[in-house]
């Protein structure tokens, strides 16, 4: 990414535990099955790397409520909502308790810079 160092604002080492709740919480199947924006700004990010080397990224927008992942994650493609008879799209949008818990993720880590109060059309 072009300029990603003047891009990003804080980075941190997750630790094993905290890596481990936010594969669980973006790998479950109750993680999803809501609407989405389609602005995609993401404001929190995470990226696996070994040595130097990143092997995988999920960017995450509260904002429009959904991820991108340079992995396929097959819980986000499970749902989908019903317009009619002919046509459905993915609910690939969080659920409000995967949003609360990706809110909370960012305030405990710190990354609470560009946070908004949850209270969206997307919360409970």
């Amino acid at each position: 990414m072009e300029n990603a160092k003047e891009k990003i604002a804080n980075t941190i080492e997750l630790n094993r535990s905290q890596v481990d709740n936010l594969e669980e919480l973006f790998t479950s199947d109750q993680s999803y099955g809501t609407t989405t924006a389609s602005c995609f700004d993401p404001h929190f990010a995470v990226v696996y790397y070994a040595k130097d080397e990143i092997l995988a990224a999920i960017s995450v927008c509260l904002d429009c409520n959904y991820l991108i992942s340079s992995l396929e994650i097959p819980a986000i493609s499970k749902k989908y909502i019903k317009v009619n008879e002919d046509y459905s799209y993915p609910a690939k949008g969080f659920s409000p308790i995967a949003r609360k818990s990706i809110h909370a993720f960012c305030k405990e880590i710190g990354f609470d810079k560009y946070l908004k109060p949850l209270g969206s059309i997307y919360d409970d």
